[in-house]
């Protein structure tokens, strides 16, 4: 852009270069000029700016090598015939840069989710080894097992292994019915006055089967009986609203 006046759709197009302080004296002095007298450009290039400067704290700093630069320079002096500042202001340079930077940012954004991500997972992961542990241990020390009366489903049968700890216990269920979509298993805990809490919901594989370790508020045996019932996914009900579908006495 070499003209003492320019028009919006140019200046629109530098805005890229200008925010990166990219353009030769005179064509920055040309889009300073319509900047001042334009708010729509002024307000572009200040989310231009918001971004290049998000964009810059995204990743440390690094000071590049001392021969980087003669190297650049070298290799676009080889660009024809044209001199070096004329090849990094082009047109079509312009946009590039623009788009470049906001490719960058949206990358460093993709690999701070990802990382953010992988940390749950990896969250998530440990949390179930730390659970299957607890699981196999309670079914190894379990010696005496109660089992599970089915009363809706007569096909299904199940124990319930009590831990060492008073409030480690393990259900083990075979051949429940399967559960309808929106539905799942909810364990409740019947206290000695009749009132009922949750001790855990769980969803079976394809034939019925599952091993859930139970989340009981009190030790497994102060309570008077365990009950299964079927309730709306995904978090349960705050009381039973099912059929009891199997059951067995806990206290002596």
């Amino acid at each position: 852009m070499d003209r003492p006046a320019v028009s919006h759709e140019d200046v629109a197009d530098d805005l890229p270069a200008y925010a990166l302080d990219a353009l030769a004296p005179k064509e920055r002095a040309c889009v300073a000029a319509h900047l001042a007298s334009c708010a729509r450009c002024r307000e572009e290039l200040h989310r231009l700016e918001e971004t290049l400067g998000a964009l810059g704290t995204a990743a440390p700093q690094v000071d590049p090598p001392p021969a980087l630069r003669e190297q650049l320079i070298a290799s676009l002096d080889g660009v024809g015939d044209a001199p070096v500042h004329s090849v990094i202001s082009s047109r079509w340079v312009r946009p590039a840069m623009a788009i470049a930077a906001v490719l960058l940012l949206g990358l460093a954004g993709s690999l701070a989710l990802l990382a953010h991500d992988l940390a749950g997972v990896r969250g998530d992961l440990a949390a179930m080894q730390g659970q299957q542990a607890t699981v196999s241990a309670v079914l190894a020390d379990s010696s005496q097992p109660i089992r599970l009366a089915t009363d809706s489903a007569p096909q299904a049968y199940g124990m319930l292994y009590l831990g060492s700890q008073p409030r480690q216990a393990v259900l083990v269920v075979k051949q429940l019915p399967p559960t309808q979509p929106g539905r799942l298993y909810q364990i409740w805990l019947v206290q000695q006055n009749g009132a009922r809490v949750s001790g855990g919901t769980f969803t079976t594989d394809a034939g019925g089967n599952a091993t859930v370790m139970l989340n009981a508020p009190a030790p497994v045996m102060q309570y008077q009986s365990l009950g299964i019932t079927e309730e709306p996914a995904p978090h349960g009900s705050a009381s039973p609203t099912g059929k009891r579908v199997a059951g067995c006495a806990l206290a002596h």
